[in-house]
């Protein structure tokens, strides 16, 4: 028994003598319709960085900053520094730094405001800038400041980070009356509650709960909102304690000197009669 050369045997040949399985057109287009997906998936889709997503893992979880923020790759062997002009209109960005750096100097409130608003701020009423307090000069269009909010001296808001191969962007939004303390910096994508306090010299890379005040390289909660209503609770009982005590302390002695003066006039009387 001989084995068959490659030329023996019966052969399936296509309608074009190629010799491949002919291709229903259900298939053909189901291949086809593959195989331009695949393309336009390599070609078109562009880069999303990871910071971008959602954390799918953890649905419940509350989202981030991170979440928050637009991811904007960088051609070149340089970090995303070189490419700020094509971030931003040069003429823009000149026009911010030199209008920001007149509000950081000045110590009127209104200019100060004006100022800023006048490169995009969203400023609410009554709204005060520390001097040398610093918004972001790229893009200070992405920033809120919420009614009667304090911005201390030399406080930092970042609307945007430069990295290696890329750069994000993302809005920072400050709630009324919050207080950021002096140097403190915000990063960008970062939500400031109602009545917040940022201590001074902190670093705030997370969202800022309403009513909460944090602290520290990066900020952590240092106090909650219910309990900084029961401080204000039990301050409010211990200073009228104090008071009561104080008071105690200058009423007794006058009480006691009264009593002792009627009493010495009383005796100085009977003797006199």
């Amino acid at each position: 028994m001989t084995r068959d050369s490659p030329g023996d045997g019966p052969r399936h040949s296509g309608p074009d003598g190629s010799g491949h399985e002919p291709i229903e057109d259900g298939d053909q287009s189901t291949h086809s319709h593959a195989r331009s997906h695949s393309e336009s998936k390599d070609t078109d889709a562009p880069e999303v960085s990871a910071d971008s997503k959602t954390d799918q893992t953890n649905p419940s979880k509350p989202p981030s900053r991170h979440d928050r923020l637009e991811s904007i790759q960088t051609p070149g062997v340089h970090n995303s520094l070189w490419s700020w002009p094509d971030a931003k209109a040069a003429h823009l960005v000149v026009r911010n730094y030199l209008l920001i750096v007149l509000a950081r100097i000045s110590p009127s409130l209104t200019l100060k405001n004006r100022l800023l608003a006048a490169v995009g701020i969203d400023i609410g009423e009554g709204v005060s800038w520390g001097l040398e307090s610093t918004p972001d000069v790229f893009w200070p269009e992405r920033i809120t400041v919420g009614d009667h909010a304090i911005i201390g001296y030399d406080a930092t808001i970042l609307c945007h980070e430069f990295l290696q191969s890329e750069y994000r962007i993302g809005n920072v939004e400050i709630g009324a009356r919050a207080m950021i303390g002096a140097s403190a910096t915000i990063l960008p994508g970062v939500t400031i509650g109602d009545g917040a306090r940022v201590a001074a010299n902190s670093l705030v890379t997370d969202d800022v709960p309403p009513g909460t005040t944090v602290a520290g390289v990066p900020a952590a909660v240092v106090s909650s909102a219910e309990e900084s209503s029961d401080a204000d609770i039990d301050a409010g009982a211990q200073v009228r304690e104090w008071r009561a005590v104080c008071i105690g302390h200058i009423i007794t002695p006058v009480e006691d000197g009264c009593i002792a003066a009627v009493s010495s006039f009383e005796i100085f009387g009977s003797h006199r009669l």
